[in-house]
C-alpha cells in the first residue's frame, strides 16, 4: 500500500514550534508506514495531530490503522478528513477514503461481531440460535451483526434465556450464574419407577391383611380352647382342635395367600425398581453443530451468516 506522503498540509493555525514538531511526527509516521511498522506510525500521526489537526495527517492515519484492520477507527479518521479537507485539497485522496468508507463498512457488516459467553456452571447446556455449542468457559463465538438467542441450561439447576444485540464489528460480554445445582430427584413420571412405588404400596397394604389374618387365626384358638389348645404349630394345632379344623383351615388359607401376595409384590416392585433408568445429575453431552473447528477457549462459528 502507497501512503500518500505528499498530500498538501492545507491551512491550519498554529503556533510555529508546534507546526514544525507536527510536522516532523508526520514524516516519521509517513516513513515508518512505508516501512510498514503500522503500529508505530498510528503512534506518530496521532501525537501529530495533537498538536495541529491537518488532512494529510489524518488521511495517512486512516490508511495505517486499515492496514491493521482496526476499521472502526480507520473510518472515524477518513471521515474526520472528509470533513476538514476543503475544496483546494487534491480530490484523489477524497475519492479514495470514500471507497476506503464504504469497503470497510461492508466488511464490517459482513465480519458481524464477537459474543463471549462467561458460563457457570461450566458444564451447562450453551445454545445460540438453536445451534449447540461447547467449549470452556469463555465461550468466544464469532456471529453475525444483529439480534441472538442464548439460551444455557443445567440438570439441577435452572435454565436461563435472554437476546444479545451485537452491532457490526461489536463485541458483547455476557456472564450467566444459574445457581448452586440442587440434588436430583425421583422422576415419578418414569413408568419402571413410578409402577415399583405403587407396586410397593399394594405390597404394604396385602402385608397388612396377612398380618390381621393371622391374628385372625389365633384369637379363634384362644377363644375356644385357651392354652390347652395351644401347639407350637399350625399344623398340629389343626390335629389338636379337630372341632375348629374347618375355622382353622379358613383363617390359615387367608394368612397364608395374603403373606405370599405381599411377597410377591414386594419382590415386584424390587425388580422394577432395579430396571428403572439410574437419575443423572451430569449435563447431556453437547455438540457444536455449527462449529465444527473449536479450542478449549474459542469456537469460531463457520457458518456465521445463519446464527
Amino acid at each position: 500500500m502507497v501512503i500518500a506522503s505528499a498530500l498538501a498540509i492545507g491551512r491550519a493555525s498554529a503556533q510555529p514550534v508546534e507546526a514544525s514538531e507536527a510536522r516532523a511526527l508526520f514524516e516519521e509516521g509517513v516513513a515508518l508506514s512505508d516501512r510498514g511498522d503500522y503500529e508505530s506510525a498510528v503512534d506518530r500521526f496521532q501525537r501529530s495531530l495533537a498538536l495541529v489537526e491537518r488532512p494529510s495527517t489524518l488521511f495517512n492515519l486512516g490508511v495505517a490503522l486499515r492496514e491493521l484492520r482496526r476499521d472502526e477507527e480507520a473510518i472515524a479518521a477518513l471521515e474526520r478528513f472528509l470533513e476538514i479537507a476543503d475544496a483546494s485539497f487534491d480530490e484523489v485522496p477524497r475519492t479514495q477514503a470514500r471507497a476506503w468508507i464504504e469497503s470497510m463498512r461492508r466488511a464490517l457488516a459482513e465480519r458481524g461481531g464477537t459474543l463471549v459467553l462467561e458460563i457457570d456452571p461450566p458444564d451447562a447446556h450453551v445454545r445460540v440460535d438453536g445451534f449447540d455449542v461447547t467449549g470452556e468457559s469463555p465461550i468466544v463465538l464469532d456471529v453475525a451483526s444483529g439480534t441472538h438467542r442464548v439460551e444455557v441450561s443445567a440438570d439441577g439447576v435452572g435454565s436461563e434465556t435472554f437476546d444479545v444485540v451485537l452491532a457490526a464489528g461489536g463485541r458483547e460480554t455476557r456472564r450467566v450464574a444459574l445457581g448452586p445445582r440442587s440434588s436430583p430427584g425421583l422422576d415419578l413420571g418414569e413408568p419402571h419407577r413410578l409402577a415399583a412405588i405403587v407396586t410397593t404400596s399394594a405390597a404394604a397394604v396385602v402385608l397388612g391383611g396377612a398380618i390381621a389374618a393371622t391374628v385372625v387365626r389365633e384369637d379363634q384358638v384362644a377363644r375356644y380352647h385357651g392354652e390347652s389348645c395351644a401347639p407350637t404349630t399350625w399344623g398340629t394345632r389343626r390335629d389338636a382342635c379337630p372341632e375348629l379344623r374347618a375355622d382353622i383351615d379358613v383363617s390359615t388359607g387367608a394368612a397364608i395367600a395374603t403373606w405370599t401376595t405381599a411377597g410377591v409384590l414386594a419382590g415386584t416392585a424390587v425388580i422394577l425398581w432395579l430396571l428403572a433408568p439410574a437419575v443423572s445429575s451430569e449435563a447431556p453431552p453437547v455438540a457444536a453443530l455449527c462449529a465444527p473447528s473449536f479450542s478449549t477457549s474459542e469456537i469460531t462459528i463457520t457458518c456465521a451468516g445463519r446464527l
